[in-house]
């Protein structure tokens, strides 16, 4: 049997501190732990594809999540869709969301063409992003992605409405921001501005 030998010393303030500096704060990981309301999810650009990252401004701490670029949180801040694998930061990158409460992950789409950006819809089940000159979505579940949107290979970086599930996308050859709805018809762009109108988003609150 092996014997375990116990030592005992008074601690130091400096470790007391450590001890209990953060006794509330749970932080998302590759192990499953939760995110701290309020975190800040967020990409570097380290080696091919990058690497993704939770900040917590309340104590200015920074944890390491996964390599990846080009995160995107769902609604209930429980999963993360995001880009890896081939040159991620390039837009070579495949299509995964992780669950942050598990741990785990899928790959949703094997990318061979371009994917620029990625965003989550109805309230998290869906994933949107762009791919072989269209705009897919795909359950986060796992599945065969469909069509929603498609006919200029420049539409990109799609963003849901959470509301009505509306679909924003930019088309940098042209400059502007497009438009299409939950099921990807009625599609158009708008007017252009004076430069190139990139990356949109939806107000939270409709």
């Amino acid at each position: 049997m092996d014997e375990v030998q116990v030592y005992d010393r008074t601690l130091s303030n400096a470790e007391v501190q450590n001890l209990f500096a953060y006794p509330a704060q749970t932080l998302a990981s590759p192990r499953g732990e939760a995110l701290v309301p309020g975190s800040i999810v967020y990409s570097r650009t380290t080696g091919s594809d990058g690497s993704i990252w939770a900040f917590d401004p309340a104590t200015g701490r920074d944890t390491y999540l996964m390599e990846g670029t080009r995160p995107r949180l769902s609604p209930d801040g429980r999963y993360v869709a995001y880009l890896r694998d081939n040159g991620a930061l390039a837009g070579h990158g495949n299509v995964y969301v992780r669950d942050l409460a598990e741990g785990s992950e899928r790959m949703l789409h094997e990318n061979h063409d371009y994917v620029i950006g990625v965003s989550f819809a109805d309230e998290g089940r869906q994933v949107l992003f762009d791919a072989e000159c269209s705009i897919l979505q795909v359950a986060r579940s796992g599945a065969v992605p469909i069509t929603l949107v498609s006919g200029h290979c420049w539409d990109d970086s799609p963003a849901a409405d959470p509301f009505t599930g509306r679909i924003a996308f930019h088309n940098l050859s042209l400059r502007q921001i497009g438009t299409a709805n939950a099921y990807g018809t009625g599609k158009h762009y708008l007017p252009p501005a004076s430069g190139e109108d990139v990356y949109p988003t939806w107000s939270p609150d409709g």
